[in-house]
Formats: structure tokens, sequence, C-alpha cells
């Protein structure tokens, strides 16, 4: 062991020394190179021999700075949003409606932005987690204005808008619900939408920020208009530890353009008192607010007047509800798509029921498979011709012809949950599988459309073998119903005819 390792060192120095030779040859060659262009440049002119000199040093300046480029760390920047078309976002609205689709919310969006753009009063929006303390800023800032505070926080249900006068400038403020509640998916809407709304965003935080209201801060700052960030209950914070987040804060959000102070909005602490002859008693102290600097920027904004940032207002509306808009498209989409599948795979449980010879060779209905294929395809604003429908169909057979057995076992065990299906014969559990089969394809191109926005043929492969190996529980009763019902419907026609007199 001890001559091999020694035999490795050896060999290891003379590659090292070899190597060193190497590099000191060819740095001897390099410097006799230089020598030699040096004492060439030496006889031309010396203007020419300066020009070529300043020439070398710019080819070098430029080839660094390229590389810098490619090398320097990306700088964190809000993304640019794309201006959106009001009539594309009509348009859109106005194919829901044909779908049968509820678009009263989203015209009722657009309605608000026009009445808001004649309105010339500046929207505020008081806006962030729960328990930060937004009314109470909110009552600072306008102390006749009405709401509850509550310690325990969500004391806000609802957006409540607040006329004051800042300046010369009608200002109205909106205090709406906090973000993080739970069981609050309604009241997080309420407060994103009207966060969309206004002119002006009052990010309310009491604390650095976390991840989640990094993201939401950073997409609200997306858009040309004013947001300040405020951080409340500073009375909670040593001076050194509030400088030391204010700065934390300022550094990471003043290249986006937010503004960045510290505020208390004002509380009551309860002390309790003892007097002389040994009483105690609970008095309050009121901390005033501290509010002027908030007071001050708004005070900036509003001199500027709404018209300014009416523009920012109303990219910040647009991008808001095209989101929703594009939500409301996936479930009707997806709802679409459910009925496709449903009604293919009742044409499918049909024909095995009528055929003379039922299988379970999907070749035996690849005519419906490619239809309902077709139409799925549409229905995701998938060009067809671009797909090859066949091939996937004909692939799918092969997954078949491998689970036959399997899905035919499901069927049989399915059609005992039923009573009175599991006498008719072979036909009914072979209408079964194919229910099965066309249930399960049409389920994995809908996940492989929606995911991917394109045929992709090995994925959908998969989660069709995947469905037709995970023996669904819901999905074998779903399918049996619906043969039970088809059975029952065809016995409900047959029996009056073999029931009449001659």
């Amino acid at each position: 062991m001890d001559s091999t390792a020694l035999l490795v060192r050896r060999v290891l120095a003379a590659l090292l020394v070899l190597i060193a030779v190497i590099g000191f040859y060819w740095l001897l060659q390099l410097g006799r190179e230089a020598l030699l262009l040096w004492q060439q440049m030496q006889l031309l002119p010396t203007w020419f021999r300066w020009s070529l000199l300043l020439l070398a040093l710019a080819g070098f300046a430029l080839g660094a700075w390229l590389l810098w480029g490619l090398l320097r760390p990306a700088s964190r920047r809000a993304a640019k949003v794309e201006s959106l078309d009001r009539k594309t976002i009509e348009a859109r609205i106005a194919q829901l409606d044909a779908l049968g689709s509820d678009t009263q919310p989203l015209r009722e969006e657009l309605r608000q932005l026009e009445d808001r753009a004649t309105d010339r009063r500046l929207y505020v929006a008081i806006y962030g987690d729960i328990s930060s303390g937004k009314t109470s800023l909110l009552r600072a800032l306008h102390p006749a204005a009405e709401g509850d505070i509550d310690v325990r926080g969500g004391s806000t249900a609802e957006v409540s808008l607040h006329d004051i006068e800042l300046g010369s400038q009608q200002v109205v403020l909106a205090d709406v619900p906090g973000r993080q509640q739970v069981d609050g998916t309604t009241q997080a809407r309420l407060a994103e939408e009207e966060a969309a709304r206004a002119h002006v965003l009052v990010y309310v935080t009491d604390a650095d920020l976390t991840r989640s209201q990094d993201a939401d801060l950073r997409a609200l700052a997306r858009f040309d208009r004013p947001i300040v960030l405020v951080l409340n209950k500073q009375d909670r914070y040593a001076s050194d530890e509030r400088a030391t987040l204010l700065r934390h804060l300022q550094a990471r959000y003043a290249p986006l353009g937010i503004e960045v102070m510290a505020v208390s909005a004002g509380f009551v602490e309860m002390l309790e008192k003892e007097w002389p002859d040994g009483r105690r008693e609970r008095v309050s102290h009121p901390h005033p607010a501290q509010i002027d600097a908030l007071r001050r920027a708004l005070l900036v904004i509003a001199g500027e007047g709404a018209e300014k940032y009416e523009s920012g207002r109303q990219k910040a509306t647009l991008s808001h509800l095209e989101q929703r808009l594009s939500v409301q498209e996936c479930e009707q989409r997806a709802s679409e798509a459910e009925r496709i599948v449903t009604r293919y795979t009742r044409r499918a449980i049909v024909a095995a029921m009528a055929s003379v010879a039922p299988g379970t060779d999907l070749l035996l209905q690849g005519a419906l498979a490619t239809a309902m294929a077709r139409e799925l395809a549409v229905l995701h604003r998938l060009r067809v011709r671009d797909l090859d429908l066949d091939a996937l169909v004909g692939e799918a057979t092969k997954v078949v012809r491998t689970r036959t057995g399997i899905v035919l076992a499901i069927a049989g065990n399915a059609l005992k949950a039923f009573p009175g299906l599991g006498t008719l014969g072979g036909g009914v559990m072979h209408a079964v599988a194919y229910g099965l089969i066309f249930d399960s394809l049409g389920r994995a191109m809908v996940k492989a459309f929606a995911e991917t926005g394109r045929l992709d043929r090995s994925a959908t492969l998969a989660e069709f073998e995947s469905a037709l190996r995970a023996n669904s529980g819901s999905q074998i009763q779903r399918i049996a119903a619906l043969a039970q019902q088809l059975v029952r419907d065809e016995s409900a026609q047959t029996s009056p005819r073999s029931g009449a007199s001659p």
C-alpha cells in the first residue's frame, strides 16, 4: 500500500514539474512575441503607433464591459406591466356571456372604473395584513371616521370610504379588510379589488415584511402610482431598532419608488393606579398619534391631483380585472370540459351496450375518441390541425390492451354495488369498462391541455394509464350510475311495446 502511494505521489510531482516547464516555456514565448511586436511598432510613425495603442485599449475596454454585463448579477426591478386593451377584456367578457357564465361582477368593475375616472377625487386605499393598525391609522387621519377597532384583528369586514380634504384636493380614504384572515377569502378579495381601484396605496405593516407581504408589495408596485410603506406602532421599537428597520426597508423598496416612513396611529394604555389608602384603580393613559410624516406625504401627492395617477390606477384595475377574468375563464372551461367528457362517456356506453360483440379495444370506438379529443382541443383554444390526435388515440389503444383485464375486473366489481346491473350479462360490464376508458382518457387530455397548453402525448398517456390503474371509487360509481340510468331508460322505452296487446 505504501509503495503504491509513493508511486502516485511521484507521478503527481512529475506532472506538476511538466506543467510548470510548459507554462514557463509559453511565458517566454509570449514575452518574446511582445518584445518583437514592440520593436516593430517603434519603426512606425508616432501618430500611427499611438492610434494602434488607443485602438487596442478601446477593444480591451469594450471586451471587459461586455464580460461584466454577462457576469454581473441581475438587478431586482419591478416587472413592467404591458398595457392592457380594454376592448379585448370586453370581448372576453362577451365570450363568457355567450357560454352562460355570470359576468355581472366583471361588468360592475368596468362601470366603477368609468365612474372613478370622472369623479376627480383622489382615492387612497389603506392596505395591509390584519392587526397592523389600518383602521386606527384611518381614525388618526380622519377622527370623524366610524369603525370598530378590535385587538383580536380582522375587525374590518368590508370596504368603508371616508371623504376628507387635503389642501385643495378632495380625497377618499378607503379602509379595507386585512389580509391573511382565517377563512377570509371574501375579505381578501374585497381588499385586493379596492387596492386595484385606488390612485394611492398606503401599505401598513408593524414589523419587517414577510415573504408573502414582499411579493404582494412588489406586485402592487408594478403600476405608475404612489405607494407609501408605513411602519406602524413605532412605539414598540427602541430608537436604534426603529432606525435599523427603516434603513432596511428603504434599501429594499426605495428602488421601486416606494416611500418608507414610521408612524404611530396612537393607542390607549391601561394602567393600574394604587391610592395611599390601598385602593386600586385602572386608569387609561392615551398615547397621541404620530402621523405628521404620513400626512405631509399625502398632502404632497394630493397637491399633484388625481389626474396625474389616473393612468396608473386604470392599469392596476384592468390588470386585476384580467386576473379575475382568467380565473373565471378557467372555471368555465373546466365546467365545459366536464360536460364534453361526460357526453362522450355516455355515448361510448350506449355504443358498447348496443354492440353485437362488445370488446374493450378502443379502436372499436376510435371515431368517438378522436371527436372527443377535437372538442377538448378547440375548447382550450388549440389548433386541431397542429395536433396528431389519431396517433394519440392509437397509442391509447395500446395502453388499453395491456389493461384490459384490470379494467374489466374493475367494471365487474363496480356492478356489484348496483342491484340488477350485475345480472344483465357481459354487455353491461363491457359498457362500464368503455365508460371508464373514455372518462379516464378525456380527463387526461383535459389536464394536459390545461397545464401545458398543448398536446403533450407522453404526459397525456402517462396520466391516462395512471387513471386506469388508480381505481378511483368516485369515478367507478359515477360511470356505473350512468350505465344504470341508461339501462333504466332503455327498459322504460321497451316495456310499453313488449306489454302491448296484439
